[in-house]
C-alpha cells in the first residue's frame, strides 16, 4: 500500500533549449562560414538534442513511500528500484519561498525530488519515517522555516550548540 508519493520531472526543458541553441549556431554558421561547417553544426545540434533528451529521460522518476520499502519507478526506463527504510542514512527537507524539495541518502544512492507532503501533514510523515528507521538523521533547511517550527512545536525545542572561540 502506498502511503506517500512524490516525483521529479525537473529539467524537462533542457533538450528544447539545446535545440534552440543549435538552431542559433546553424544560422551563425550559414552567415559566416562555408556550407560544410553548417552541416557540422546541424549534426552537432541533433546529437546534443538526442543526448540531452536521453539524459533527462533517465533522470525522471516517481517515488512511492510504501509501508515496508521505498519504490522508485523511472518514467521512461523500465526500471524499478527498491530501497529499504533501514538503508536510509539521511533525509533532508528543504523549503524556501520559491521551491521545496526533499532528498534522501543511502550508502550507494542520493535522490532529490519534489516535496512529499504539505505542511499540515509534515509531522505525520516525520513520525512515519522515524518509525521505519530510528537511526535516520532528519534535517530541515533553513532552520527558520515553518517545518522546523512545526517539528519544535511537536517534539520540543532543539537549540544548536554554539562553540565560541576566543582569541
Amino acid at each position: 500500500m502506498i502511503r506517500y508519493k512524490s516525483y521529479i520531472y525537473s529539467g524537462i526543458g533542457i533538450p528544447f533549449v539545446a535545440l534552440l541553441v543549435s538552431i542559433l549556431f546553424y544560422f551563425i554558421a550559414i552567415t559566416f562560414f562555408v556550407d560544410w561547417v553548417s552541416w557540422m553544426v546541424i549534426s552537432f545540434g541533433i546529437a546534443l538534442f538526442v543526448y540531452s533528451f536521453k539524459w533527462i529521460n533517465n533522470e525522471m522518476f516517481d517515488i512511492y513511500f510504501k509501508e515496508n520499502e521505498i519504490e522508485i519507478k523511472y518514467v521512461y526506463r523500465k526500471k524499478i528500484q527498491i530501497i529499504n527504510y533501514q538503508d536510509l542514512i539521511k533525509y533532508t527537507f528543504i523549503e524556501t519561498s520559491k521551491s521545496s524539495n526533499n532528498s534522501f541518502k543511502t550508502k550507494d544512492f542520493h535522490f532529490v525530488f519534489n516535496r512529499v507532503v504539505a505542511n499540515n501533514h509534515f509531522i505525520e510523515f516525520y513520525k512515519f519515517l522515524k518509525s521505519k528507521n530510528e537511526n535516520l538523521e532528519i534535517e530541515i533547511f533553513p532552520l527558520s522555516s515553518n517545518l522546523e517550527y512545526l517539528r519544535q512545536q511537536e517534539f520540543g525545542l532543539s537549540y544548536r550548540k554554539i562553540l565560541k572561540e576566543t582569541l
